[in-house]
């Protein structure tokens, strides 16, 4: 009977090690992700080059306070 308690017992830890292995593994796919994400972020922003609107565009694209409001959005830290 104490022996069935031990294997119980046994069994319970390993699952519980077996699930804190996945958050682990799960908690560093995130990180790795939200890195590629902000290193492919850093590109983008490295590479973008202002340049004067045309009259057209002027017209019919979102005004400067609303493009500069979106722009802050997304590049905040995650």
């Amino acid at each position: 009977m104490e022996r069935d308690q031990w294997k119980t017992a046994a069994e319970a830890y390993r699952k519980d090690a077996e699930a804190q292995a996945e958050n682990a593994r799960l908690c560093l796919d995130r990180e790795t992700k939200a890195a590629r994400d902000a290193a492919e972020r850093t590109s983008i922003v490295k590479q973008a080059r202002p340049r004067a609107r045309t009259v057209e565009e002027k017209a019919k694209v979102v005004d400067d306070e609303t493009r500069r409001r979106a722009v802050e959005r997304l590049n905040r830290p995650l």
